[in-house]
């Protein structure tokens, strides 16, 4: 998933004017279906419960763009946004703030765990 996130930040950042698209309704791109479901794939397999895979993936994807959109406003255009995303994620994916939202707190992960096997 981190991968998947790295890309669309990526991908906002190079195409700012994407992140001032209204996201409401059907697809407006014939890749957005195909990029949607490569966020679903890691998802199903996490074992978190059917029945919140596409909310969770709305989620993962909404955050990920209003980060994007967010670095893009206050960040001067043509500054270096990689290093935003690296003081983000920190020099691992096991460490920065990014690491600290992998511990869900107890409430969250009584809400969200996965569905029983």
């Amino acid at each position: 998933m981190l991968n998947w996130a790295d890309a669309a930040w990526d991908f906002y950042l190079a195409h700012p004017w994407m992140l001032r698209v209204a996201t409401t309704g059907a697809p407006t791109s014939p890749n957005e279906p195909a990029c949607f479901e490569a966020l679903l794939r890691p998802l199903a397999q996490s074992g978190l419960a059917a029945e919140n895979l596409v909310a969770t993936a709305m989620f993962i994807s909404s955050a990920v763009r209003d980060l994007a959109r967010i670095a893009t406003e206050i960040v001067p255009s043509g500054s270096d946004h990689r290093r935003a995303r690296a003081d983000w994620r920190g020099p691992s994916p096991s460490s920065g703030r990014a690491a600290a939202l992998s511990s869900p707190s107890p409430r969250w992960a009584r809400r969200w765990s996965p569905a029983p096997r």
